[in-house]
């Protein structure tokens, strides 16, 4: 008798949970008729939720193992949204994402410990996985550039630290010392050159979290890679900057370093001929020129100064998150196949290498433009 009511609960319990069910929480302009998975990032679970009078939606469930709480999380969102729509009085609807608000009230529906938010679709856009020549890189800058942009008079303390020390790198190699110490999984050994790697160039963690003079506080997105922006299907102009959960109180060098370790190589994170991981200086030239379009007039003396050391300490922090989530067992990056995290980690310092070779052109090439 015990075990059959379980059971009737836990089919209760899936069937609350189904997408569309979720869905049906949210005010609608119709029915639902489908909701459907869809590959989107590593953290989050994302589904594209049609209407039967074609409006189209994306729903998604919070990873709260990553953002432990979503209420403030969604504030942040709220909060970021309501400013970019004031700056965006002419199509807001294509330029900036609306949260659909729940039946109950608010934009974040909760059931059984999980989270759950819906944006509207925003039609006839496209995502770039990756860079694929200068065109892309300059559109890419100039796009988190005027997000910052347009940020620049929203307090940054009024924004939640959605994952505290997200930047912190001197904390991260503390914890990748830490997963090597332990070596849970005896992985440390198949790993050693890349452990190596890492311990040589420890000094990288100190160069932006203790810059002198300190940098100042804006906010940036934390999260700056070609694939977070929509784009125009037929102008292929960049809309907008999505994926807006790691926007939170930081420097702005925290996406210049993220968009330099994502968009100047033209290979994917994984990228396993090592021999094609390079920095591509028309690429980098690129995004600069993109970037500063929108942020030379706002950035410091001290950060500019930074722009290249910032592609260095960023790459080196995203390498030694993938090999300590490798060493820890992979609990945090979902994999395609085994010791993805691993691969991550060699493509991260083959970059990171390639960028300490050629970082006198880079830094020439900066003050160029």
């Amino acid at each position: 008798m015990w075990f059959l009511l379980e059971l009737n609960y836990s089919v209760l319990l899936r069937s609350q949970l189904d997408p569309s069910h979720v869905a049906s929480h949210f005010l609608l302009d119709s029915r639902i008729h489908s909701a459907e998975q869809v590959a989107a990032g590593h953290i989050n679970d994302s589904y594209r939720v049609l209407t039967e009078d074609g409006g189209q939606y994306l729903l998604q469930r919070i990873n709260t193992a990553i953002f432990r709480d979503p209420v403030r999380l969604m504030e942040n969102i709220e909060r970021v949204l309501d400013h970019l729509s004031a700056k965006c009085e002419s199509e807001r609807e294509r330029r900036v994402l609306r949260l659909i608000p729940t039946a109950a009230g608010g934009f974040c529906y909760e059931r059984e410990d999980t989270f759950w938010r819906m944006y509207w679709f925003i039609d006839g856009t496209y995502i770039h996985r990756a860079v694929e020549g200068p065109h892309e890189a300059r559109t890419a800058g100039a796009a988190f550039g005027r997000f910052q942009a347009m940020l620049a008079d929203l307090p940054p303390h009024l924004l939640n630290e959605t994952i505290p020390g997200f930047h912190d790198t001197p904390s991260r190699f503390q914890l990748f010392e830490e997963a090597v110490a332990g070596d849970a999984f005896r992985r440390a050994s198949e790993c050693a050159p890349e452990i190596s790697f890492a311990m040589s160039r420890q000094p990288l963690a100190e160069w932006l979290v203790n810059a002198g003079p300190p940098l100042p506080v804006r906010i940036a997105h934390n999260d700056a890679k070609i694939s977070n922006i929509l784009f125009d299907s037929e102008t292929h102009e960049a809309l907008c900057v999505v994926d807006l959960d790691t926007v939170m109180p930081g420097t702005s060098l925290y996406d210049v370093g993220d968009m330099m370790r994502s968009m100047t190589t033209g290979r994917d994170e994984d990228e396993r001929d090592l021999s094609l991981v390079n920095v591509r200086l028309d690429l980098f030239k690129a995004l600069a020129e993109g970037y500063l379009s929108q942020m030379a007039d706002r950035l410091l003396t001290s950060e500019r100064e930074l722009l290249v050391s910032s592609g260095m300490v960023i790459t080196y922090e995203q390498g030694i998150r993938f090999l300590t989530d490798y060493l820890n067992g992979d609990v945090y990056y979902r994999q395609a196949f085994p010791a993805q995290n691993l691969q991550r980690t060699r493509a991260q310092f083959a970059l990171l290498k390639s960028m300490e070779d050629h970082c006198a052109e880079m830094e020439s090439l900066v003050a160029s433009i």
